[in-house]
């Protein structure tokens, strides 16, 4: 089952024959034709010049146009939009906002806001004081005298107490309002 050909030599014998000859590895597996095998002490062939750094290859990139450019307008100084006042979380202001278009509160606010076309109190923010604005969105709490001239919307979980007037009013399923609330007629008089 397990015999050598006639012909073939044993592993042993080719050691007899010179430390050149190597055992040879079949090409295919089950092929019976093998080919030469490596030398066990061949090293990887060396390159006749070491790789140069200034000599790599780079590929050129690719051409990519540059951004457009805003059109350089300034901003008129009435302008509306850059008149908001923002007040972040974990700050806390007291005074009187005199000029604003929109008043953003997400920290604390004590103080007079007479001239906002706009109130939003965010879900943290904090308001106490007195307030007159077109349009108020409550999410956090207000605690003063507020009269919106047009809607008053408080969100739910928003808190509004204190004197309150408001040319329309809507109040979303969790906010509360208490204390002095009455509407404002069409001329914005209670």
């Amino acid at each position: 089952m397990f015999r050598r050909k006639d012909g073939e030599k044993d592993v042993a014998d080719k050691k007899d024959e010179g430390p050149d000859i190597a055992p040879t590895i079949p090409l295919r597996p089950f092929s019976g034709k093998a080919g030469p095998a490596p030398h066990p002490t061949a090293k990887a062939p060396a390159f006749a010049f070491p790789p140069d750094k200034e000599s790599t290859i780079t590929h050129p990139a690719p051409h990519i146009p540059p951004a457009p450019r805003k059109p350089d307008h300034r901003t008129p100084i009435g302008a509306t939009e850059s008149r908001r006042l923002l007040i972040p979380g974990e700050v806390a202001i007291t005074g009187e906002i005199v000029k604003c278009e929109k008043l953003i509160v997400e920290g604390e606010f004590r103080g007079t806001a007479m001239s906002a076309r706009g109130l939003l109190v965010g879900e943290r923010g904090v308001f106490q004081g007195e307030a007159a604005v077109d349009e108020a969105e409550i999410i956090g709490f207000f605690d003063g005298a507020l009269t919106v001239r047009e809607k008053l919307l408080i969100r739910a979980g928003g808190r509004v107490k204190g004197t309150v007037r408001y040319g329309r009013l809507s109040i979303e399923n969790g906010g509360v309002l208490s204390g002095d609330t009455q509407p404002l007629d069409e001329n914005g008089k209670t």
